[in-house]
């Protein structure tokens, strides 16, 4: 999970598509993931809980992302299938939580910088 985050944040497409289960790679293609994160930056992780049930993996995690100016989490609940050795990603569960976050100036920074947030990307 957390290479696929930082894969994400570093746009290196091709390693996340990669990390897709092969029933799951089919179906996309490096330009789609590219342009459905193209304007993001990623902030910060926190992964929730994770567990394995032999060849199945699960994983919950809030991921904060910003879009210009605005602040998201997307709070998800993942299942990971080992394949060749290798754990890959097969769908998400969004949790109910996900969407813009408000954030007010005296808060602490969504990126966990653990600064308030006028003091870090609020600025």
């Amino acid at each position: 999970m957390r290479s696929r985050y930082s894969a994400y944040c570093v746009q290196d497409y091709q390693y996340i598509l990669n990390t897709y289960a092969t029933s799951q790679r089919s179906n996309l293609n490096i330009k789609e993931i590219r342009d459905s994160a193209e304007q993001t930056m990623w902030t910060a992780l926190v992964v929730c809980s994770s567990s394995i049930d032999n060849s199945l993996g699960f994983v919950e995690f809030k991921a904060y992302y910003r879009v210009n100016s605005d602040f998201f989490v997307l709070h998800e609940k993942s299942k990971f299938i080992k394949e060749d050795g290798n754990w890959r990603y097969t769908e998400g569960d969004i949790q109910n939580i996900s969407g813009q976050l408000r954030i007010k100036r005296n808060e602490n920074c969504p990126c966990l910088s653990q600064k308030k947030y006028k003091r870090c990307c609020g600025k």
